[in-house]
């Protein structure tokens, strides 16, 4: 997973060169990564499904989507506020949720940007167990959300590892994109 993310910085930097220096945006270009289908929802959240599960892991999805601009809030309110979806999602499952655990909070930052992030397992009535790793960033101007799930939680964590890069540098969180 590791080299599929250099080498798709790789692309991206090779195509804003191409085009003249000018950064790629998230919402302008169309990332492609190999092992993965991508689309895109009238609401601007952009989703990878894996479909190579050699590459990605059986039922992965990512998904990525910005996020009103500014600062983040502090952690402990990022966990209640993902609480309270929790809480939402539950409710208007139907009945299909039977829970959704938070593992994990934790707080850093990515080449000047502030990263939230929360693990879940989600148990549903089926008995099938999913994992969500869910990251909030922002430089305190520009905001991204990434979700990323699967069946296996290393797998949802490397899946959003994969991805955390590849938003900054389509979102140019951080600062814009060196030009040549």
């Amino acid at each position: 997973m590791r080299r599929a993310a250099l080498a798709l910085l790789a692309v991206v930097g090779l195509a804003a060169a191409l085009s003249g220096g000018q950064p790629a945006r998230a919402q302008h270009a169309a990332i492609v990564l190999s092992g993965w289908e991508r689309s895109e929802a009238a609401t601007g959240t952009v989703y990878y499904r894996c479909a190579a599960t050699a590459n990605c892991g059986e039922r992965s999805t990512v998904s990525y989507r910005r996020q009103p601009d500014g600062a983040l809030a502090s952690l402990a309110a990022f966990r209640s506020q993902n609480e309270a979806v929790d809480r939402d999602t539950i409710e208007a499952s139907g009945g299909q949720i039977a829970t959704i655990a938070i593992l994990e909070t934790s707080e850093g930052e990515i080449a000047g940007a502030k990263v939230q992030t929360v693990i879940k397992v989600i148990d549903h009535a089926s008995g099938r167990r999913e994992f969500m790793a869910t990251v909030r960033l922002s430089d305190g101007m520009r905001s991204y959300s990434i979700v990323s799930t699967s069946g296996q939680e290393r797998i949802a964590r490397a899946n959003l590892q994969l991805f955390l890069p590849i938003v900054m540098l389509a979102g140019e969180i951080g600062g814009p994109l060196p030009r040549r």
